[in-house]
């Protein structure tokens, strides 16, 4: 077999819907977790069109009435990616609890219009008069348009997230992008074509080489779930000016998940660990203060930590960050030096 063959174009698209199901089984294993749930039906519905995909290229869905409800499917799957991709992201930043009942109804309602548009047109066929026709494409270049909002919206949310948390990378949000994108990019590009001659044309690319894109995608999914905190919700911290009110903090903050690991933590908290802020995101906060194990409770405590400074004393708080739209997020820890503090005020 040579690259280009049949065979070799098969295997390599049922490498990719078997990728696709991996990856997507694996996310599965995490929608109870706080954000897992949108992240999961997203690489799903990437799953589920491959599946499709190849499945009617490899089996003759026979009747039309079976080969339009095949399509259908393959546009249901393809709209509902970018709606669960704004889901996820409205749930990753703690902005969720802003998506009313009335917004949840027009996002369906929006999101399905391309799948019932189709369809339509499908039933159609030839019969379709020209000025339903062009009311046709008048409307799926809305609905594009729209789904191409839902996208950009979520993606920068992430962008937002990433410059606020140090546990969140640029490089986490353009591989979640990638992911979600090759499929509709090397799709589009699969079906570009030139004029040759008087209502004639001929596709620039030899093959259809949508497959590449899903492939891209279940390793660019597959990454992100291995190395990033992609499950992970962070406190909504729109409202605050994080550089004017965390950073001049006399005291020492911490923000955990709910695994414990450090989400962020201000200056004196970085200080206080005496390793940089890079060391110290993303490491269970025993292991740079051992001395808090067991995490205070609601109730304050005092201890003594071993620090640059040599032996202080701590006034130690533990109140939990809690989402508006999913409950608790994680603890955080406060540390007060009350050292200096005369006898009879501690």
């Amino acid at each position: 077999m040579v690259p280009g063959s049949p065979a070799v174009l098969q295997l390599l698209r049922l490498v990719a819907a078997v990728s696709m199901l991996a990856v997507a089984g694996v996310a599965l294993r995490e929608r109870d977790s706080v954000v897992g749930r949108p992240f999961a039906l997203l690489v799903v519905s990437h799953a589920a069109g491959r599946v499709l995909v190849f499945g009617s290229a490899v089996i003759d869905p026979g009747t039309r009435i079976l080969k339009v409800g095949i399509g259908l499917a393959i546009t249901v799957a393809a709209v509902s990616a970018p709606a669960f991709w704004l889901l996820y992201a409205l749930d990753v930043t703690g902005r969720r609890r802003f998506l009313t009942r009335r917004r949840y109804i027009v996002l369906g309602v929006t999101t399905a219009g391309i799948p019932v548009v189709v369809g339509l047109r499908s039933l159609g066929g030839a019969s379709v008069l020209p000025v339903a026709a062009w009311l046709y494409w008048v409307t799926v270049l809305l609905f594009v348009f729209w789904i191409f909002g839902l996208l950009v919206v979520g993606t920068y949310l992430l962008l937002q997230l990433a410059g606020r948390y140090r546990q969140v990378s640029y490089r986490q949000v353009g591989v979640l992008t990638v992911a979600l994108l090759a499929p509709y990019v090397f799709s589009i590009a699969s079906t570009l074509s030139r004029p040759t001659g008087p209502g004639e044309t001929t596709d620039f690319l030899p093959i259809d080489i949508t497959f590449v894109g899903f492939l891209i995608a279940a390793v660019g999914f597959g990454v992100a779930i291995e190395r990033y905190p992609i499950f992970t919700a962070f406190p909504e911290a729109d409202h605050v000016a994080r550089a004017d009110v965390l950073e001049e903090l006399t005291v020492a903050l911490f923000i955990l998940d709910t695994d414990d690991r450090i989400l962020d933590a201000n200056a004196e908290a970085v200080r206080l660990c005496e390793q940089n802020a890079e060391s110290v995101i993303g490491t269970d906060i025993h292991d740079v203060l051992g001395g808090l194990a067991p995490l205070p409770a609601a109730e304050t405590t005092r201890l003594s930590l071993a620090t640059a400074d040599g032996q202080r004393r701590y006034e130690v708080t533990g109140p939990t960050v809690t989402a508006a739209s999913h409950g608790p997020i994680g603890p955080t820890v406060l540390l007060r030096d009350i050292t200096d503090r005369p006898t009879r005020q501690r």
